[in-house]
């Protein structure tokens, strides 16, 4: 794929919002997260960690994100990774289901007959 300034040209290089009010990623904000992650390919790059980054919640940021880049923050950081590179840049969270399978019996609440009392 190309470099990160093929996937960011056309983008508005002012401070303030990329197009929108409140639909896109603030520029400025959004060349720190981009130079941040093209920084980091080289480690697990998490969605708490970029969205902490720009100081806003995961859900909001990645709507920001994929709203000025035209693409979620994961496939960004993805298409970022060097061709050559085979190293995993990012992982989604565990599941936090509570009866997940790979608990413990214990940590459900179960002992070892059946449920807590």
């Amino acid at each position: 794929m190309g470099s990160m300034e093929d996937m960011l040209e056309g983008l508005p290089a002012t401070l303030g919002v990329a197009k929108g009010a409140s639909s896109e990623l603030p520029a400025c904000r959004l060349r720190r997260v981009t130079q941040y992650i093209q920084e980091n390919l080289q480690r697990e790059l998490r969605l708490t960690e970029l969205s902490a980054f720009v100081h806003m919640s995961p859900y909001h940021f990645a709507r920001l994100f994929r709203q000025s880049i035209g693409m979620p923050p994961h496939k960004f950081v993805v298409r970022s990774i060097p061709p050559n590179t085979k190293q995993t840049t990012w992982r989604k969270p565990p599941p936090r289901a509570w009866n997940h399978p790979t608990r413990l019996a214990s940590e459900r609440g179960m002992g070892p007959t059946g449920p807590a009392r």
